[in-house]
């Protein structure tokens, strides 16, 4: 594999041109990481491990966020502005900066809405894009006391356009646009990271699909609540692989309005019958926690972490909470 993550800081660098020198391809993908990520040689090496940390970790604003099998390309750059005097001088006031729109098909509604909570979230994420033709990462270089790092495009927007319809001749698109804060960390200090064709950077990076939690029989008088589980937009039913592992009660948190924990006596996985099923999760109505709540209070169920539901057996998927009120 090649890093390219060293060089010599220089106010005018040489321009002799070497063979195989790396050339940009598509960008199918692109990995959001949390503003000011730098990794080391010996990270990018270990890429799966490193990535795979960072999107499993259990604190939100920590967390790494992977988009891929982008099926298009349209730039959103903006040009550098110049300034003409009276008498024919000419000076550049600003450079421009690159912007991208991305558009993809595969992931459809579900992973529109789930982009929906990034969009204007610029200043929380860095970008690594994907480049699967040349298999490496591409990102830009980072000084910290003498020694180089490997990092993320600072983001000036992160935006989530509108979705375009099918029209009867094209297929329905989803996307995602952003541009970059400083466009000298694309052009002066670029950073590629390129690995074995038999090690596919692709694959090696799949992203957690978000839990849907929903009330299937409401909180009762005995403290007694059902949950139905799902995926993908309510694609995916988690009972029919995942009943075992899901009801894990040491999975399972549930408080009160004041952080109060709240005992969980159990959780059973109760079938429906064709793949379907419930999660019961009762409560100790003694625990003061709970008994001492008014009507309506409201009551936060959370399932997580992503450690612990990776323990379990949940693998691949994320945390989630929803908020019940006490009858």
């Amino acid at each position: 594999m090649d890093i390219n993550i060293f060089g010599v800081e220089s106010s005018v660098n040489y321009l002799g041109m070497v063979t195989g020198a790396y050339t940009p391809s598509k960008i199918e993908g692109v990995l959001f990481v949390p503003t000011g990520t730098r990794w080391t040689a010996a990270q990018c090496v270990a890429i799966k491990t490193t990535v795979n940390a960072l999107m499993k970790h259990n604190t939100a604003t920590s967390r790494a966020y992977v988009m891929k099998n982008f099926e298009a390309y349209t730039p959103k750059n903006t040009d550098a502005t110049f300034q003409t005097e009276a008498y024919g001088s000419m000076y550049k006031v600003r450079g421009g900066k690159y912007g991208f729109a991305f558009m993809y098909k595969k992931g459809g509604l579900a992973l529109h809405a789930a982009f929906g909570s990034f969009d204007e979230m610029q200043d929380s994420y860095d970008a690594i894009l994907i480049d699967k033709n040349n298999n490496c990462l591409l990102g830009t270089k980072k000084m910290v006391d003498g020694v180089p790092y490997f990092a993320g495009y600072s983001l000036a927007t992160l935006a989530q356009p509108m979705i375009t319809l099918n029209d009867g001749n094209n297929d329905t698109k989803f996307g995602i646009e952003f541009t970059l804060q400083d466009s000298d960390e694309f052009d002066k200090t670029p950073a590629i990271v390129r690995y074995e064709k038999t090690d596919k950077i692709m694959d090696n990076i799949n992203g957690l699909i978000g839990l849907e939690l929903e009330v299937s029989s409401a909180l009762n008088g005995s403290a007694l609540v059902k949950f139905k589980i799902k995926a993908g937009n309510g694609k995916k039913n988690m009972f029919t692989d995942y009943s075992t592992a899901l009801a894990t009660s040491s999975l399972w948190t549930v408080t009160n309005a004041t952080g109060g924990a709240i005992t969980v006596s159990s959780v059973t996985a109760t079938s429906l019958g064709g793949g379907d099923g419930t999660f019961d999760v009762q409560l100790s109505a003694v625990d003061t926690d709970y008994s001492s709540l008014s009507t309506g209070a409201p009551i936060t169920v959370y399932i997580g972490s992503n450690s612990a539901l990776e323990t379990a057996g949940a693998t691949g998927f994320g945390d989630v909470t929803l908020i019940i009120a006490k009858p």
